[in-house]
């Protein structure tokens, strides 16, 4: 399938293992769906190509991606969409913080803990 323009239905945003927000084009032509990741496209299985939640479930699962939204191809670059994909981002960053808050505590108290 190509990855004409025409057909970009829109993208699946969502936040990875690393805590970095990950954008998914989603691609449909005939009754084919291919998203396309950083990795490259990935052929939609059958039992989720018929809408928006098992586009969404097939990027989870292929991109271990989690706190999904989606973003219509017509507000890619209009206001709600640009806010909506800030808010992915901050949600990342808050995940990001509390994940080496959480380490940095769990360090320290193994420091004192155990003391050289």
């Amino acid at each position: 399938m190509s990855m004409k323009p025409e057909n970009l239905l829109g993208y699946i945003c969502g936040i990875d293992k690393t805590y970095e927000v990950m954008v998914i084009g989603i691609f449909i032509k005939n009754n084919s769906v291919q998203l396309l990741g950083p990795d490259g496209s990935h052929q939609v299985h059958s039992s989720n190509n018929i809408d928006m939640d098992g586009y969404k479930r097939e990027a989870a699962i292929v991109w271990n991606l989690i706190d999904m939204f989606e973003i219509a191809r017509d507000l890619a670059s209009a206001p709600g969409g640009l806010a909506e994909l800030r808010s992915g981002m901050q949600t990342a960053l808050n995940m990001r913080c509390e994940f080496w808050d959480h380490l940095a505590t769990e360090i320290l108290s193994n420091q004192l803990a155990n003391p050289a």
